[in-house]
């Protein structure tokens, strides 16, 4: 129904743009200003026109007034069809609450209106938690614990700002020797504690 309506308008305003049109050219066989005047002041000046040029205006009028009141119309016959639908959904909507609260009452009355149970939701199989990762960094520690932690993975800076990381390997006095992994191969040296600064130990963080 819309689309026919929008086909119906279009086809209206076609014939009514074919009577401006026709009053147009009627106005400028008068004279220019006629012309001009219907061209920019359709309104007021193509009514004075058709006054005063009735034979001459009116097949282009009669095509644009024509057109105008059958839209006018249309409309209106849609307008009332629309509302007429509306109404009837109104209607629809009031009578099924009416007759849900009929059923409410009878219920309360004693009849009992069995509801149909849910159905059971199927159990969700729970995915398995992947493994936690231990997370390892080095943690500050005492310099005398480095003799008990032979083989672990130290971090030493010395007071004159020098970075020793490598694999404690053994323990004499008060020097801890280190295993450094280089280019070349490996290399082992001696930090004292007097020297040590920072002492830490590389292990899983809790």
């Amino acid at each position: 129904m819309e689309t026919l309506l929008n086909v119906v308008l279009t086809v209206l305003w076609v014939v009514s743009v074919i009577g401006w049109l026709l009053m147009l050219i009627a106005g400028f066989k008068r004279s220019v200003w006629w012309g001009l005047g219907i061209f920019f002041l359709v309104i007021p000046v193509g009514i004075i026109f058709a006054i005063k040029y009735w034979e001459d205006a009116k097949l282009g009028c009669l095509l644009q007034l024509i057109p105008w009141g059958i839209i006018v119309a249309v409309l209106a016959i849609f307008w009332t069809t629309i509302s007429a639908m509306f109404m009837q959904d109104m209607a629809a909507e009031m009578e099924r609450l009416e007759s849900g609260q009929g059923q409410a009452a009878v219920a309360g009355g004693g009849v009992v209106v069995a509801e149909p149970e849910p159905e059971p939701e199927p159990a969700k199989a729970e995915k398995p938690k992947p493994p936690e990762r231990t997370r390892y960094e080095f943690q500050d520690t005492d310099f005398d614990f480095l003799p008990g932690s032979m083989g672990a993975r130290v971090r030493i800076v010395t007071k004159d700002g020098r970075e020793h990381v490598g694999e404690v390997t053994g323990y004499s006095g008060d020097t801890v020797k280190i295993r450094k992994r280089m280019s070349a191969g490996t290399f082992e040296f001696g930090v004292r504690k007097a020297d040590a600064k920072i002492v830490q130990i590389y292990e899983a963080v809790q």
